[in-house]
């Protein structure tokens, strides 16, 4: 019974010691990406990086265990930035609608 105990122990603090791991990475991750992207622009940190691969970063940071501190402002731009481009998407969808329907009455 006891070797069982142990064993179940052993499991747990193998699980917790694997998502603190994972928390590392992560910020690791965000540090580097902070450093280079200072680097690049000498003042405000800027990184070119898909939406996919941004939500993607955002969904590693927020199943971890741990908290990031800038982990909400994380979210907050990526749904700005969701919603910038679905703006932008619907405004150029209606230009080349107007655009098409003026070809075709030129056209005509």
């Amino acid at each position: 019974v006891q070797q069982i105990h142990r064993n179940r122990q052993y499991r747990e603090l193998r699980s917790v010691v694997d998502k603190a791991s994972q928390c590392i990475k992560i910020t690791n991750q965000l540090v580097a990406i902070k450093r280079r992207s200072s680097r690049v622009h000498n003042t405000s940190p800027a990184l070119k990086i898909s939406i996919d691969e941004l939500n993607s970063f955002l969904e590693q940071v927020t199943d971890l265990p741990c908290h990031v501190p800038d982990s909400a402002l994380l979210q907050e731009h990526y749904v700005r930035i969701v919603e910038f481009t679905e703006r932008c998407d619907r405004a150029l969808s209606k230009k080349l609608t107007k655009s098409a329907i003026r070809r075709n009455a030129e056209g005509e």
